[in-house]
């Protein structure tokens, strides 16, 4: 699957493009676990929520609460974070990305510059 080009890294995106990213992913682990941190060991206050609670909720269940808030989100705000499309399977693919690369895998590609060659060397130009 890979073109070889390098990946591009949190490194590689703008602050504001980074912060989304951390969103998505706390988002994200939400669902996944019923925290936003990913662990019940640095649990916000209030957390788990009822709608997340992992010992009271299936995975299905999370992910159809967590479509429902977020469509609730401001239309703008949705956007802005790249969610105003969400569904499960939405949530599905990023978790799968999630897990193959972890918080570059939430990044919206056109939040990322573009790939360069694997050395980091451009051709001569």
């Amino acid at each position: 699957m890979s073109d070889g080009r390098q990946r591009p890294r949190s490194e590689d995106l703008q602050e504001h493009d980074l912060t989304r990213a951390k969103i998505r992913m706390a988002h994200l682990l939400e669902v996944q676990t019923g925290y936003r941190s990913g662990s019940r060991y640095w649990a916000q206050p209030g957390e788990p929520r009822p709608e997340y609670d992992p010992e009271h909720t299936t995975l299905t269940e999370r992910r159809r609460a967590k479509v429902a808030e977020l469509k609730g989100l401001d239309r703008r705000e949705a956007k802005q974070l790249g969610l105003e499309w969400i569904s499960e399977r939405t949530l599905e693919r990023m978790a799968a990305q999630y897990a193959e690369c972890g918080l570059m895998g939430l990044v919206d590609g056109r939040w990322a510059p573009p790939a360069g060659p694997p050395d980091g060397h451009r051709g001569a130009g």
